[in-house]
């Protein structure tokens, strides 16, 4: 999908940036940071109320939708389900993830899923923070605070409607 033609990969290309697990979890705040910086920028030169509604800490629903499917585009890098795990600069991110969580023994030993459940579990919601980080850096600070209360990780995972964890988690092909 054109979301995905230039989705910020560019900390997690770095095999330095990639090689223990805060390092992997730093490249991906800032990569999602900045992704979600840039997707705010192009959407609201097309969305003429979106800036006035972020500024009284309301994402904009369409916005919000792009959000979670970016963190689900994340997530799938994170677990190698990426569809387009073996190609360009996807296919040395998922080399370099795959050094990791095998223990560095080579992308092709079979991957033990546990870990990356472990480490999803326990940075998820910081890649989210990051995301919301992105997307509100320029607001007040009464204005970011209501953002980040009203849309956490854990408002979002706890959402009546489909969560963001539960979003994410689908197979890539069902969410495009």
């Amino acid at each position: 999908p054109p979301r995905r033609q230039k989705l910020c990969i560019s900390n997690l290309t770095f095999k330095g940036e990639t090689e223990e697990e805060n390092k992997l979890r730093e490249a991906f705040i800032k990569c999602s940071a900045k992704e979600t910086y840039f997707l705010w920028e192009k959407y609201k030169k097309n969305k003429n109320e979106a800036d006035t509604q972020l500024k009284t800490g309301t994402i904009p629903e369409e916005f919000k939708r792009m959000m979670y499917y970016t963190f689900g585009d994340y997530r799938d890098i994170l677990f190698g389900t990426d569809i387009s795990k073996n190609n360009g600069s996807i296919g040395e991110v998922n080399k370099n993830i795959n050094n990791l969580f095998n223990n560095n023994k080579g992308p092709k030993k079979e991957l033990d899923n546990s870990k990356r459940v472990a480490w999803w579990g326990k940075h998820g919601p910081d890649i989210w923070e990051a995301m919301l980080c992105g997307l509100t850096h320029h607001l007040t600070e009464e204005v970011k605070k209501t953002i980040h209360d009203n849309y956490s990780y854990i408002k979002m995972t706890n959402d009546n409607t489909s969560s963001l964890e539960e979003f994410s988690s689908r197979p890539q092909f069902f969410r495009w």
